[in-house]
């Protein structure tokens, strides 16, 4: 009798594991789509993320939906957005370099 339970569990562990979504980690968090790169789902509040690479790092952002249709129609623009390069920011000695002759001419 205990072969023939042990054989039953063992036969339930399968189909659990047969079950899982192949697109979701074993931590069951995190579900990617494969026809859809860069689109993931957060499973436990069902929001949708662009993930892409920036300068070598990984990074993940909001598309503000829990509604599959409306996150593919904003990941291009978030793509985009997300790989845009930042503006660069100087220093206060370049910004004075920049409007000194400015000054100079309205005090003449």
């Amino acid at each position: 009798m205990k072969a023939a339970n042990e054989a039953t569990t063992a036969g339930e562990r399968r189909l659990r594991k047969a079950k899982r979504d192949p697109h979701l980690p074993k931590d069951g968090k995190w579900r990617s789509f494969p026809k859809v790169p860069n689109l993931l789902q957060y499973v436990i509040a069902g929001t949708y993320y662009a993930r892409c690479k920036v300068d070598g790092k990984p990074v993940r952002e909001s598309l503000g939906t829990d509604v599959f249709t409306v996150a593919k129609l904003r990941l291009p623009d978030k793509l985009e957005e997300l790989r845009k390069p930042k503006m660069e920011v100087g220093t206060f000695a370049d910004g004075r370099l920049k409007f000194e002759p400015h000054m100079i001419q309205s005090a003449v």
